[in-house]
């Protein structure tokens, strides 16, 4: 009977949307299980830190850990109607250098979109 603390980090997008019911419906299962999900944007260590589990998005850089793939994930550029209409439509990804972009420092890369 599985019973005790399991520590689980993830991304904040990524744990708010796909987390919260597998959590859920694990607890319901294992009610002797308490689980101590850390949402958080910045790279947790997850062995320093004392988590059982991870979430990583991206390529796991070379490791010691266990890793399997949960899901495929693809990066989308967005903008308002509004915001083309002032500044133009993109027609290829060179475009982008005279737009006004937000970023999330946050990622590992932010500086490097890759299409």
């Amino acid at each position: 009977k599985a019973a005790g603390l399991l520590r689980v980090a993830a991304p904040v997008d990524f744990g708010a949307a796909r987390l919260i019911e597998p959590v859920t419906a694990f607890r319901a299962k294992c009610p002797e299980v308490e689980i101590r999900l850390e949402l958080a944007d910045r790279m947790v260590d997850l062995v320093d830190e004392g988590y059982d589990l991870g979430v990583r998005i991206g390529h796991l850089t070379d490791s010691s850990l266990i890793a399997k793939r949960l899901a495929g994930a693809c990066m989308t550029t967005l903008a308002s109607p509004d915001y083309l209409g002032e500044h133009g439509a993109t027609v290829h990804p060179d475009d982008l250098s005279r737009h006004l972009c937000i970023i999330d420092r946050n990622k590992p890369a932010p500086n490097q979109w890759r299409y």
